[in-house]
């Protein structure tokens, strides 16, 4: 499958927190000539159990495309193979295969929720990867389409959604207002999505700590740690994403050495489901390292900045908020 777009670099720049929860790395810039005329974003190494995952998923796309299996079927597969390839780190073949998912859903009526879902799934890859516009963008018509379907919880996620874009573009106020009405309308919800409760929660701690609550902020990290551990396996992402949070939190609150012990184990998680350049696992090692600043810790503060730089980013415009939303943080296979 031919990418539909370049490859997209991005630099750790030298922030501290509070910054440096929302402002995480430099914008996309391009790399060289031959890569852009190239149209491919591979990054320098795949995971064997995720290429041989993406294999089989374009295997069994191309039999049911074959079969001319239903429109649901065909775009439920292609959305899985979207969340594939962005933690592989190829954005070009996961944009493709999200929009191939959005055309698929689009086709049916009664497919209007998985519609709104699969641009909440673009919407969280261009968010991923600085392209805030077509984030927006994204997030709008499905927020459009849950408004005709008219479902309480549904408007809840894409409150949320929209939340998160607020709080990376600085509307602190408009993010937290935003993330606690979708918690308190998903927390009196039975069949609330348990990652995106999460996520309101994560966005409205993100929120309370750039607002200077430090305490509310604190508090809401630890419930969403605690949230992440009970519904989500030990060692996931959205327990990484909780991780971060809670580090964030705990550097505000001046307690260094617990939030880079937080940001390290966020670390780990991260680098193990990741592609080594994922701009999500370059946030997490600029959260460390903050925290190693922090704590006078100056000499592997330098190291990691050296990791960094070994991924050759050059810096630009500040990005989108990579480790707020577990959404663009889930595994492939929900």
């Amino acid at each position: 499958m031919t990418s539909l777009l370049g490859p997209r670099i991005f630099a750790l720049h030298r922030l501290t927190f509070p910054l440096a929860c929302l402002l995480l790395f430099a914008a996309i810039v391009s790399q060289s000539d031959a890569q852009q005329q190239s149209g491919q974003s591979k990054p320098e190494t795949i995971k064997p159990a995720l290429q041989q995952r993406i294999e089989e998923r374009l295997a069994a796309l191309e039999a049911k495309e074959n079969a001319h299996t239903s429109n649901r079927e065909v775009g439920y597969q292609w959305s899985r193979l979207g969340n594939d390839y962005s933690l592989a780190g190829e954005f070009g073949n996961a944009e493709n295969a999200f929009n191939r998912a959005v055309e698929s859903f689009s086709r049916e009526p009664g497919d209007m929720d998985l519609y709104a879902q699969a641009l909440d799934e673009l919407g969280a890859l261009y968010r991923v990867y600085g392209r805030l516009p077509e984030a927006l963008n994204c997030r709008r018509k499905a927020l459009a389409l849950r408004e005709k379907l008219g479902d309480p919880l549904q408007l809840a996620l894409s409150q949320s959604h929209l939340a998160e874009l607020d709080l990376i573009s600085k509307k602190y106020k408009e993010a937290f207002r935003g993330a606690d009405q979708a918690y308190c309308q998903m927390s009196g919800t039975a069949n609330a999505n348990k990652g995106e409760f999460l996520s309101a929660l994560l966005v409205r701690t993100y929120a309370k700590c750039r607002l200077r609550r430090r305490a509310e902020c604190l508090s809401d990290a630890q419930q969403a740690f605690a949230l992440s551990r009970s519904a989500f396996a030990e060692n996931s992402m959205p327990v990484g994403a909780a991780l971060m949070a809670l580090s964030a939190a705990q550097l505000e609150n001046g307690a260094a050495l617990e939030a880079e012990g937080s940001a390290r184990r966020a670390v780990a998680i991260f680098n193990r489901e990741l592609a080594s350049g994922d701009p999500r696992v370059i946030f997490a090692m600029s959260q460390d390292r903050d925290c190693l600043l922090a704590l006078d810790r100056k000499e592997e503060a330098r190291k990691i900045d050296a990791e960094v730089s070994a991924l050759h980013r050059l810096p630009e415009q500040p990005c989108a908020s990579c480790t707020v939303s577990v959404y663009g943080l889930r595994a492939a296979d929900h």
